[in-house]
C-alpha cells in the first residue's frame, strides 16, 4: 500500500484489530494470555506509524471521529501537493491550514514554517518528505479544548471592528459554554463561517479549520 491517508479497521479482529485482540499461547482452546493488535493491524501500526488509524468501535465517538476525519482530509490535500510538487503549492497548503495547525500545536506550526523557509538549502523531495513527516507527528493528538478557544478568539479579532457589542458578547458567552462542555465547538465554527460569508475576510476564507472535511 503506497497512497494511503489512513485506516478504519475491524474492532478487536484477530486480523485487523489495532488493540484489545486476545493473544493465546497455543492453538488449543485456552485462556488468553494478553491483548495486542491483530496480525494485519500490527503491520499497519508499524508501517504507517502516526497516520490516522482507528477501529469501527472508537470512531463512533464524535471527538475521535472529528480528529480522524480532519487528519484524513488534511493528508489527502497534502498528497495532491506531492503529486504535482512545488514550493508554491506547499506554501499555499501551509497557509490554508495555519489555523488548523495552530490548534493542533503552535510548535508544529513553527517547525513546518521553518521547513518551508529553509527549502533552498534542501532538495524539493527532501523538503516535502520532512514536511509530511512533521505534519503527521504534530497532529497525532486531538486538539485540546483550550487550543480551540485560542484559535476562535484569534479569528474573532478579524471581525472585532465589524461586530456589535452584543454580537461579541454573545460569542464570548458561547465560548464559555464550550469551555464548560455544554456547547460543541462546531457551533462556534459555524458562527465564524457565517461572519466569513458576511464580511469576506481574505485570510479566513480559505482556512480549513472552519470546514476541515
Amino acid at each position: 500500500l503506497q497512497e494511503v491517508d489512513g485506516f478504519i479497521l475491524k474492532n478487536r479482529s484477530p486480523t485487523s484489530g489495532i488493540a484489545g485482540v486476545n493473544i493465546y499461547k497455543t492453538l488449543e482452546k485456552s485462556a488468553a494470555i494478553g491483548k495486542d493488535a491483530g496480525f494485519f493491524g500490527r503491520m499497519v501500526l508499524d508501517r504507517f506509524t502516526g497516520y490516522p488509524i482507528e477501529d469501527e468501535g472508537r470512531i463512533k465517538n464524535y471527538r475521535i471521529r472529528d480528529h480522524f476525519l480532519t487528519r484524513i482530509f488534511m493528508l489527502a490535500d497534502l498528497d495532491q501537493v506531492l503529486k504535482n510538487p512545488s514550493i508554491s503549492a506547499l506554501s499555499r497548503f501551509h497557509q490554508d491550514n495555519k489555523l488548523m495547525l495552530m490548534a493542533y500545536s503552535q510548535t508544529t506550526l513553527k517547525n513546518l514554517g521553518r521547513i518551508i523557509a529553509n527549502q533552498k538549502s534542501h532538495a524539493l523531495s527532501e523538503t516535502l518528505e520532512e514536511y509530511k513527516k512533521t505534519l503527521i507527528e504534530g497532529t497525532r493528538r486531538p486538539v485540546r479544548y483550550t487550543s480551540h478557544i485560542n484559535v476562535l478568539l484569534h479569528a474573532l479579532g478579524y471581525f472585532s471592528s465589524n461586530l456589535s457589542k452584543e454580537e461579541k458578547a454573545y460569542f464570548l458567552e458561547l465560548i464559555e459554554g464550550y469551555r464548560t462542555g455544554t456547547i460543541p465547538v462546531i457551533v462556534l465554527k459555524k458562527i465564524i463561517q457565517g461572519w466569513i460569508i458576511r464580511f469576506n475576510p481574505e485570510y479566513l476564507k480559505t482556512q480549513t479549520y472552519f470546514a476541515p472535511y
